[in-house]
């Protein structure tokens, strides 16, 4: 009677068929790839070797192979018991071969790592900022295609990340080192925005940003703005604007839109400027003149406060003397002394003006024939 038929010692390559009998009897296993086994170990019994505890080693074995078995024994009287037919498979010793490891799926917070192995396995995904890596996922799943998403990522962060995986037969591999960068999903700051120069038809607009981004301007006469203007594509942290063709002493808004190499665009809120003054020295005439003084007078296209400079000779060194009528206004006139006239000789003026927006203008050197 044949108990207690086992299997001990199982490596890749070998292994050891044990059992029991009621009696002493003789010891031996047939093998093979299939129930016609096909080999017998030992080939002939030894009727000395009557015991009733029994093993056989089987060597030289192919690793990860299935194998049928039977033991056989024989009591001293030559009766013979035959087990029925049993299984096993030697060990895998052959590590896997990972393939396809790639990150898809980026967002800013979360990523998906793929990859495929040559046989089944269980997946482990280590990853971190650094090395060594602060967090793992796992999947105790046996498959060869393999699929591990990770959440709660930093956004715009560089990681590092491997892969390990383990076999039924506990085989191990792991990866290389990787890494991936998290998307950026934040849009630029934007940092003072300023009409840094301001002119009569013209204006400049400037703004800095915390990364590298694109340079776009909106402006027009209302917050619906109307015209767009784009430097080029180029990304830059400092930025200016410079626009053309303005009307003067006009109220103009504008924003700024930067937009950074992920995408992200940060539009500014609204704000104005004025365009300046055109101011025009027009109209000069010099209504009366004497050996001593001369009443010279001229308008502005708009309210300025004017003062002249005077000589008889070109440029004229003598002032400057404020107009006599009321400053602001747009019609002006003053009396000026004639110092060093000489009768019949040219008598040199030059007149300035300035705004109360600060625009200022000189006009030509002008003169008059001393009487």
């Amino acid at each position: 009677y044949l108990d207690n038929i086992n299997i001990a010692g199982l490596t890749a390559t070998s292994v050891s068929i044990t059992w029991t009998t009621a009696e002493a009897g003789t010891s031996q296993v047939d093998y093979g790839l299939a129930v016609g086994y096909g080999t017998t170990e030992p080939m002939i019994p030894f009727p000395s070797s009557y015991v009733s505890a029994h093993s056989i080693p089987l060597a030289n074995l192919t690793p990860q192979t299935t194998y049928h078995f039977r033991v056989r024994s024989a009591d001293p009287a030559g009766n013979v018991s035959t087990s029925k037919d049993f299984t096993f498979t030697t060990l895998d010793t052959t590590s896997q071969v990972i393939s396809g490891l790639s990150v898809t799926a980026i967002t800013a917070t979360s990523a998906m790592v793929v990859w495929n192995t040559n046989e089944v396995t269980d997946s482990l995904l280590s990853y971190g900022p650094v090395i060594p890596y602060a967090s793992s996922s796992a999947n105790t799943s046996l498959v060869k295609g393999h699929l591990i998403t990770i959440n709660n990522l930093s956004e715009k962060t560089l990681y590092h990340y491997r892969v390990t995986c383990v076999d039924s037969s506990a085989n191990s591999t792991t990866s290389d080192d990787f890494t991936f960068t998290t998307a950026d999903r934040t849009p630029p700051v934007i940092v003072a925005a300023t009409a840094s120069t301001v002119l009569e038809s013209g204006a400049t607009i400037t703004w800095t940003t915390d990364e590298a981004a694109t340079t776009k301007l909106e402006y027009g006469f209302t917050t619906t703005y109307g015209y767009l203007v784009q430097v080029s594509s180029s990304l830059d942290a400092s930025h200016s604007i410079t626009i053309n063709g303005l009307t003067p002493f006009t109220t103009y808004h504008y924003r700024v839109r930067s937009t950074d190499s992920s995408g992200n665009e940060r539009i500014s809120g609204d704000y104005t400027f004025t365009t300046l003054d055109t101011l025009i020295i027009q109209n000069v005439v010099v209504t009366s003149s004497l050996l001593t003084q001369a009443t010279i007078t001229w308008t502005t296209n708009t309210s300025a406060i004017c003062d002249v400079w005077y000589g008889s000779v070109s440029p004229p060194a003598n002032g400057p003397v404020v107009e006599d009528s009321t400053p602001w206004g747009t019609a002006h006139s003053i009396t000026i002394p004639l110092p060093g006239a000489v009768s019949l000789n040219s008598y040199y003026f030059q007149i300035r003006a300035r705004t109360g927006s600060g625009v200022t203008t000189i006009s030509t050197i002008r003169f008059f024939p001393v009487p």
